[in-house]
């Protein structure tokens, strides 16, 4: 269950390759891995609700609920552009992001995450520096 919790994290790193590793720089720290020790490579794109900007549009959209109540507007209109704000928050203002995974012969995990949709590119960069030191 940890390990799952983990590769669905963001936490933002940079790959440098020294001294025959993965170094992955994180914002608050560095990890790494000897090339030899890796097992497998992999990445995941991440696609979350933003619960923040959610809440913000859900209020929004329920006070169109409410609107008729206090105003001379169509109720129907307002029901109408109260779920569409809503639906809009949930569908399509999302968190969006990949997750490159470097699993080691040991079990260990190495995540970060990345820009979305660079996830492959990253993952192919260290295969590649991989297959050059073997």
């Amino acid at each position: 269950m940890q390990q799952i919790n983990l590769q669905n994290q963001k936490r933002f790193g940079t790959p440098t390759f020294v001294d025959n590793k993965v170094r992955v720089n994180y914002g608050d720290g560095v990890e790494s891995v000897l090339f030899e020790d890796i097992s497998s490579l992999s990445y995941k794109s991440i696609n979350q609700p933003n619960p923040l900007l959610g809440l913000l549009m859900g209020i929004i959209g329920g006070l169109f609920f409410f609107l008729p109540m206090f105003t001379n507007l169509n109720t129907g209109l307002c029901i109408i552009l109260g779920i569409g704000i809503i639906a809009l928050s949930f569908f399509i203002l999302r968190i969006k992001f990949d997750n490159v995974i470097v699993e080691t012969r040991g079990g260990k995990l190495l995540v970060f995450s990345v820009e979305f949709g660079k996830g492959q590119n990253q993952m192919e960069m260290i295969e590649e520096e991989k297959r050059k030191l073997s």
